[in-house]
C-alpha cells in the first residue's frame, strides 16, 4: 500500500474492508496483481463514498397556456328597477406541452372597469369541479382542450381568468383576458340628454291616461339602457335596454295609477346610461294631476252544489238544501273598496271590504277547494217567493259599479223536485232578461314597452361554464 494513502480519511466500514486485503509474505507482487488490487480498492471506495450527495432524476411535468378563441357580441337585458345585465359567451383554448400530466386546482376571475382597468368590479372563485367540467378532463395531458363560458355583469366590463393547476408537485397558473363590450368601447364622453318634454303638461287627467314623454340623448360610447319615472305624485317608472346605439330618440307613454296620489302635480325624470356605466339625468316639471272619475265594474259567475256546477246565471229550480256560491270580481282603474251582495225580498246582505287593490275576487267559501265566492244557502222559508240577487261594488272614491241583478222569479226555491212549479223562460242567451253583466270597457293596466318589466331582481358579475 502506498505511504501517501491515509486510512484515517476513510469511513470505518471502508477501513475494515481495506485491512482485510490478503497479504502473502515473501511473495513479490507482479504488475498484473497490483493492477487488480487497485481496481478492487477503487471499487470499494466508490461504493463507500458516504459523504457524496445523490441527485434525484427530474419528474416529468406539463406546461399549460390559455387563450381566448372567440367571444360573442354582448347581449343586454333590462333588470328592474334600475339596472341591466350584460352577457357574453366566450370560448377558451388551452395548449398543454410536456411529457408529464397535471390536475386542475381552482381559478379566480377578476372583473375590472373599462374606464379604469385598475378598478376592480368584483372577483369570483371557481372550484376544481367547475374547471374539470368546463375542460371535460380530470387530468391535463399534452394537447389542446377547449371550454365555453358565459360571463355577466351590470355594465360593459373586462374579465381576467387565472386558473391554477398542479404538475410534478408544483402549482402553476395560466391566464387569459377578455372584454365583454361593444367594439372599440372606450371611456369617452358621457351621455347627454339633449331634450325632454311631456304632453299633456297641465290639467287633470284620469288615472291610467298616458302622459307622452319625448326625449333624445347622445351616447358616444353607446347607450346601455334608459329609465323613465314619475316624480311628485309617486316614483313609479319603467326601464328598457337600448342595445348600444349611439343616439337615442323616443316617445313613450307614462301611465300612472295606484299608488300615485290624486291631485298632486306630476314631474317626469329620464336617465340614460352608456355601456361603461356613465349616465345623464334630466327632469321636467308639469302641472298635470291624476283624477278618478271611472266607476268600477263587477262580474259574477255562480257555482252550485259545493262548487260542482257552473252557472253563467243562477236561473233555475234549486232545492232548499242547495248552496249557491257567487264568485264576484270587482275591477277598478285606481282602487276598489268593497263588494256588496243583496238578496231580495228577504233583506239578506253581505259585504266584502277591500284594501289597496284594483282587481280582486270575493274570498268566502264553504268548500276549501272551490274558487272564492259569496255563500248563499237556500232556506226553506224562501220556497214560493220570487228570489232576486243583486251584486255591485264601490271604489275608493265612492263611485258605485254596475249592478248585477237577476230578474225576480228566475231563481225559484222548491222543497222537492217532484211536480215542481212551472218555471219562467229566463235562460235564453242574448235575451234582455238574461244575466245583465255589462261589457268591460277601458284598460285595467296600461301596456308598457315590450322590453319592460316590473319584476324586481338584481345583477352581479359572474362567470359560469357552459355545456
Amino acid at each position: 500500500m502506498p505511504r501517501c494513502f491515509r486510512p484515517s480519511s476513510l469511513p470505518t466500514s471502508c477501513l475494515r474492508l481495506t485491512n482485510s486485503a490478503p497479504s502473502i509474505p515473501g511473495r513479490r507482487e507482479t504488475a498484473r496483481s497490483s493492477r487488480r488490487w487497485w481496481t478492487l480498492f477503487g471499487s470499494v471506495l466508490l461504493s463507500c463514498g458516504g459523504d457524496q450527495p445523490t441527485t434525484a432524476a427530474p419528474q416529468p411535468d406539463i406546461s399549460v397556456s390559455m387563450s381566448v378563441a372567440s367571444i360573442s357580441t354582448p347581449s343586454v337585458q333590462y333588470v328592474p328597477p334600475s339596472s341591466v345585465s350584460w352577457a357574453c359567451e366566450t370560448s377558451l383554448t388551452s395548449e398543454a406541452s410536456g411529457t408529464g400530466k397535471g390536475t386542475w386546482l381552482d381559478a379566480v376571475v377578476d372583473f375590472y372597469d373599462l374606464r379604469d382597468t385598475t378598478k376592480s368590479l368584483g372577483t369570483i372563485a371557481l372550484q376544481a369541479s367547475d374547471l374539470k367540467s368546463a375542460w371535460s378532463q380530470d387530468t391535463i395531458r399534452a394537447g389542446q382542450a377547449s371550454s365555453r363560458w358565459r360571463v355577466t355583469g351590470s355594465t360593459a366590463f373586462g374579465a381576467a381568468f387565472r386558473m391554477h393547476y398542479q404538475t410534478a408537485g408544483t402549482t402553476r397558473t395560466t391566464s387569459a383576458s377578455l372584454h365583454c363590450a361593444p367594439p372599440a368601447t372606450t371611456a369617452a364622453t358621457a351621455p347627454s340628454i339633449t331634450s325632454l318634454s311631456a304632453s299633456p303638461s297641465s290639467g287633470a287627467i284620469d288615472v291610467l291616461t298616458p302622459i307622452n314623454v319625448t326625449f333624445t340623448a347622445s351616447t358616444p360610447v353607446g347607450a346601455s339602457f334608459s329609465i323613465m319615472r314619475a316624480t311628485g305624485a309617486c316614483s313609479e317608472g319603467w326601464g328598457w335596454a337600448e342595445g348600444g346605439t349611439p343616439s337615442v330618440s323616443r316617445t313613450l307613454p307614462l301611465t300612472l295609477g295606484w299608488p300615485c296620489r290624486l291631485g298632486v302635480p306630476i314631474g317626469v325624470e329620464v336617465v340614460t346610461y352608456d355601456a361603461v356605466g356613465n349616465s345623464d339625468t334630466r327632469r321636467v316639471a308639469t302641472t298635470v294631476t291624476l283624477a278618478d272619475t271611472v266607476r268600477p265594474t263587477v262580474r259574477v259567475v255562480f257555482l252550485g252544489r259545493a262548487g260542482q256546477d257552473y252557472y253563467v246565471s243562477p236561473y233555475g229550480l234549486h232545492l232548499a238544501s242547495d248552496t249557491l256560491i257567487a264568485q264576484v270580481q270587482i275591477a277598478d282603474n285606481y282602487r276598489a273598496d268593497a263588494i256588496f251582495l243583496e238578496t231580495y225580498p228577504f233583506g239578506v246582505s253581505d259585504t266584502l271590504v277591500i284594501r289597496d287593490s284594483i282587481i280582486i275576487g270575493s274570498p268566502r267559501q264553504t268548500d276549501p277547494s272551490a274558487p272564492p265566492g259569496f255563500v248563499i244557502p237556500f232556506r226553506p222559508e224562501w220556497v214560493g217567493n220570487k228570489l232576486q240577487l243583486r251584486y255591485y261594488g264601490r271604489d275608493a272614491q265612492g263611485l258605485i259599479s254596475n249592478v248585477y241583478t237577476t230578474e225576480p222569479g228566475c231563481v225559484t226555491i222548491v222543497l222537492s223536485m217532484t211536480n215542481p212549479p212551472a218555471f219562467p223562460i229566463c235562460t235564453i242567451p242574448g235575451d234582455s232578461r238574461f244575466a245583465r253583466v255589462p261589457t268591460e270597457t277601458g284598460v285595467l293596466h296600461a301596456a308598457p314597452p315590450t322590453s319592460e318589466s316590473r319584476v324586481r331582481s338584481s345583477t352581479s358579475y359572474d362567470a359560469r361554464p357552459m355545456p
